[in-house]
């Protein structure tokens, strides 16, 4: 079962959010309140109305990552149910909310667009559309979305996503990918994926495990040479893999 991306920031530690990442987070949700059409909030059936109503994403809905109504547009029928197919296709690369929708209409022309999304510009409808494809049998593995994600998202931009579907996926290739970034990648990318790869190796009770932060921030502050080699390969003799072939490769620019 695909269940909703955790949405809140608490689950974040303040000391890994910064200012950029805040700010985009910000704009985000002030910009979802103007995306569902005003037509499409015009009278309808009881379940119409409270779909539609569930599409108003505030900051509080957004950081406590509530879905929309998925029992509501399930009891859409007619032309309503189509009225949703189409106002949901037509934002299908907004948001992970209208992944949800699209899939539980499960509809060919909303499959089609689940397709369309995993090569669309938000990391994390990606993110969404892949995991409920492949969860349909039409991925044979996440591989690919999760290693972008993990070496090139940020916070507000994937990251979170990306980690907490890591978490459920953890592929031989994922958590190579993680050791990667816990090798080359900075701040947060860093930081988390050294916390994640303790959470997968059973060294920590959960996926940024607060006990160990002192250690996780280590990655974040040494971040060149020698020093940084020497935390990496401490880190590998910790969680038991080998990475001696593990290197830093330029990531190219989004």
């Amino acid at each position: 079962m695909v269940t909703p991306f955790i949405g809140k920031v608490g689950h974040v530690p303040e000391i890994m959010l910064g200012a950029v990442a805040f700010t985009a987070i910000y704009v985000a949700v002030k910009s979802w309140r103007t995306r569902t059409p005003a037509a499409a909030k015009r009278a309808g059936s009881a379940a119409w109305q409270r779909f539609i109503a569930s599409m108003q994403i505030d900051y509080d809905r957004w950081h406590d990552g509530e879905p929309y109504d998925l029992d509501a547009l399930a009891a859409l029928t007619g032309e309503e149910r189509d009225k949703a197919e189409t106002l949901l296709i037509a934002r299908k690369d907004m948001d992970w909310r209208d992944a949800d929708a699209l899939d539980r209409l499960g509809s060919a022309a909303a499959l089609a667009a689940l397709e369309d999304s995993r090569q669309g510009p938000n990391r994390a409808v990606r993110l969404r559309a892949s995991e409920h494809l492949f969860a349909r049998g039409r991925l044979t593995n996440l591989d690919d979305v999760l290693i972008e994600g993990i070496a090139r998202a940020t916070f507000g931009e994937g990251l979170q996503e990306s980690l907490w579907l890591a978490a459920k996926h953890p592929s031989p290739a994922v958590v190579r990918a993680l050791a990667e970034s816990a090798l080359c990648r900075r701040e947060e990318g860093a930081v988390h994926a050294v916390a994640l790869l303790y959470f997968l190796h059973g060294l920590a009770a959960e996926q940024f495990d607060t006990a160990h932060q002192d250690y996780f921030l280590k990655f974040r502050t040494t971040l060149h040479g020698p020093e940084r080699r020497a935390l990496f390969d401490e880190l590998c003799a910790r969680i038991g893999i080998d990475g001696s072939m593990i290197v830093c490769v330029p990531q190219p620019a989004d």
